[in-house]
């Protein structure tokens, strides 16, 4: 039974390091995203218009 539990504990250890990984803060792409933020609420695209089936 323990070594089970070991085990599992280690995959939850690396499903956290590569949950980290993708949701790490990395400061340039977090700058980037901004820009792109900014621009979209400059001139929104007009095709990417919500589909009255979501709302």
């Amino acid at each position: 039974m323990k070594p089970k539990i070991k085990l599992i504990n280690v995959c939850l250890q690396q499903a956290t390091i590569i949950i980290y990984r993708n949701f790490a803060e990395d400061p340039e792409t977090h700058v980037r995203n901004e820009k792109k933020m900014q621009k979209l609420k400059r001139n929104p695209n007009p095709r990417a218009q919500i589909s009255p089936k979501l709302t």
